[in-house]
């Protein structure tokens, strides 16, 4: 399965011994040493730059995201009802139930995304619809009453409607659905503001505090209804839970879960601080966010087993841990893992995590014969191995005996200037 793509993700993993980075943290410069597994490719500011030319539409519009995430736009909406109630949802709108969480509305996004990228017009209404149906529980002071979960609940909602406007700004057909955006400001707005009053705040941040990937949850939620509605307010209560969760990562790269780490929730948080990312890329805390994110793919990428099944050894919370909403095990999330290795593909241009996402791929979908040949496409469209001619931003593989030998004296170098300034 994809044996080229694999063999490149080999080279650039192993061909060097060790590797000297510089790591930038939220307040501190410090040197660390990476071991064999990872390769470092830390964002530069001219790579940041490049990257923020590109609009998450662009980003959602990479092959691997379009073409198999979102190969079959239909069934991104398939457990809708017709009211626009998704999933447990549909209990509660028959009153068959009380208990509800605005949060199932979020995967209107999805089905509005999947039709933006494939022209299909039903999927971009049922997610509108989606959207629709959370906003219709919508109380006037901007709560969903009583949805379950409140404030998490809230914000995975609001991050999901304001990141699916904006890329619906952001494509060809943004002109026809002017009005349907503007009708969204006002009541995404006054959702993001009733979890900014204090009282709400602060018992939410408590009960934020053991999910890291949450703090990235609330910066897409409040930071991108904030530029979505022009509330700076709300993008200075986003760059307050970027800098709490920044402060969080391990210096191995992890970012903890529940006292310990998960291999699944590691990349939805990535996932979320790659969205605000894409919209805030000039914001003075966009470098030590681009830094956290190649620090926690690399920590991912050391999880990835070389069947491309994704280990999940020690997870404190996927797979026999906790229970989903429907009170089903939750398990490794290997599409949400697939779509941060590729969005942060299209983000760097680095092709360690374009190999990542389809080695992962490769495991999880070879059943599935149209996904299969959606790959196979994608690896056969990838360049050579070595360019014959190379360019700047392709250069030939070393011999590792040079690049080994190289490294070793920057290593020892590096120790040596340790030394005298120690004495």
């Amino acid at each position: 399965m994809v044996l080229l793509t694999r063999l490149k993700g080999l080279i650039n993993k192993h061909s060097q011994n060790v590797f000297l980075v510089t790591t930038l943290g939220v307040s501190s410069l410090s040197w660390i040493l990476i071991p064999p597994k990872a390769s470092a490719f830390f964002l530069n500011p001219s790579t940041l730059t490049q990257s923020s030319n590109k609009t998450g539409f662009e980003h959602e519009s990479t092959n691997l995201i379009a073409d198999v995430l979102y190969l079959r736009p239909s069934s991104t909406y398939n457990h809708m009802a017709a009211s626009g109630a998704y999933r447990i949802n549909q209990q509660f709108a028959l009153g068959l139930t009380d208990e509800w969480y605005i949060e199932e509305q979020r995967f209107g996004a999805d089905a509005l995304i999947s039709g933006l990228l494939h022209n299909d017009s039903s999927a971009i209404e049922a997610g509108l619809k989606m959207f629709d149906w959370g906003f219709v529980q919508q109380q006037q002071d901007g709560s969903f009453g009583n949805t379950g979960d409140a404030f998490h609940s809230t914000s995975l909602f609001i991050q999901s409607v304001a990141y699916a406007l904006l890329t619906l700004q952001e494509s060809p057909v943004a002109d026809q659905y002017t009005d349907v955006i503007e009708q969204y400001l006002t009541p995404l707005n006054n959702a993001a503001h009733w979890m900014i009053q204090a009282d709400i705040w602060e018992q939410g941040l408590t009960h934020t505090a053991p999910y890291t990937h949450r703090y990235y949850i609330l910066s897409a939620a409040l930071g991108l209804t904030g530029k979505l509605t022009n509330d700076q307010k709300l993008i200075d209560y986003a760059d307050q839970t970027i800098i709490a969760g920044l402060a969080r990562q391990q210096s191995d790269g992890a970012n903890p879960e529940m006292g310990g780490h998960d291999t699944s929730y590691q990349m939805s948080g990535a996932l979320y601080a790659m969205r605000w990312l894409t919209h805030f890329s000039t914001d003075p805390l966009a470098a030590d966010v681009a830094t956290m994110l190649d620090q926690a793919l690399l920590w991912e990428d050391s999880v990835i087993l070389e069947t491309g099944a994704i280990n999940s050894d020690g997870n404190t919370r996927t797979e026999g841990v906790a229970l989903t909403r429907a009170g089903e095990i939750k398990q490794i999330n290997h599409r949400e893992i697939i779509y941060g290795f590729a969005y942060w593909f299209s983000m760097t241009d680095e092709s360690l995590w374009e190999s990542n996402a389809l080695q992962v791929a490769s495991y999880y979908y070879s059943e599935d014969e149209q996904v299969v040949l959606a790959l196979e496409k994608i690896e056969h469209s990838q360049s050579p191995l070595i360019d014959v001619e190379p360019t700047s931003k392709s250069q030939p593989v070393p011999e590792t005996s040079y690049s080994f030998g190289l490294l070793m004296s920057g290593v020892l170098c590096f120790l040596c200037r340790c030394k005298s300034l120690q004495s």
